[in-house]
């Protein structure tokens, strides 16, 4: 499934595209389009300082286990201008977060509610110190700064499974807790899985 905003070649992949339909028919609560609100809400982000630093973005690409940005100035920009980049997607949600609260001060609301936490984790989740995660981009631009390539990806994945390996005992008591609330595992065990399907694609 393809299509163009603003001259920006948008392309979904059909697991994707299954995998949303299956949620939305499924989603009763409206979870799933709050989800989706607050993940366009970060895209737009890094898209955003992408503009702020004159990058232009050709294609996007949205696949089941990965986002790919064809970002044409990525290697011209300093490492603080990547950084800020990175961190651009976090801030949205933040601001987003932000200006939810502002809204439900005055107009208290359910979806308002929703809206506001699914930004506020969504935020805070990036930014943890994982592969696949800005937090974890950021930490491996840092990291080239004073090892090599090979040692700096090492460390982001120990990393990576440190953090993730807690998060999925987390997600597995919540689990069992609330007898319905798997989010937090799910999302756990697919990016540990995201890490380990990239590490199988770059050994072959």
């Amino acid at each position: 499934m393809q299509f163009r905003i603003f001259g920006c070649e948008i392309s979904l992949s059909f697991p994707l595209v299954v995998a949303l339909t299956v949620l939305f028919i499924l989603d009763r609560s409206g979870s799933a389009v709050i989800c989706c609100l607050s993940a366009f809400c970060h895209e737009l982000g890094h898209l955003g300082m992408m503009t702020l630093f004159q990058t232009k973005v050709d294609k996007i690409r949205l696949g089941l286990f990965d986002i790919n940005i064809s970002d044409n100035g990525k290697y011209q920009r300093s490492l603080w201008a990547e950084i800020c980049v990175l961190l651009a997607g976090a801030a949205a949600n933040l601001l987003a977060s932000g200006i939810g609260c502002a809204f439900f001060i005055f107009y208290k609301d359910v979806f308002l509610s929703s809206f506001i936490t699914s930004n506020l984790f969504l935020a805070i989740f990036n930014l943890l110190p994982v592969e696949a995660l800005d937090g974890g981009n950021i930490i491996y631009l840092l990291l080239l700064r004073r090892v090599r390539h090979a040692y700096a990806v090492k460390i982001l994945e120990i990393l990576s499974f440190a953090v993730l390996l807690p998060l999925a005992c987390a997600g597995f008591y919540v689990l069992l807790r609330s007898k319905y609330n798997f989010t937090l595992l799910l999302t756990s065990c697919y990016l540990m899985a995201i890490i380990l399907l990239k590490k199988t694609k770059l050994t072959k």
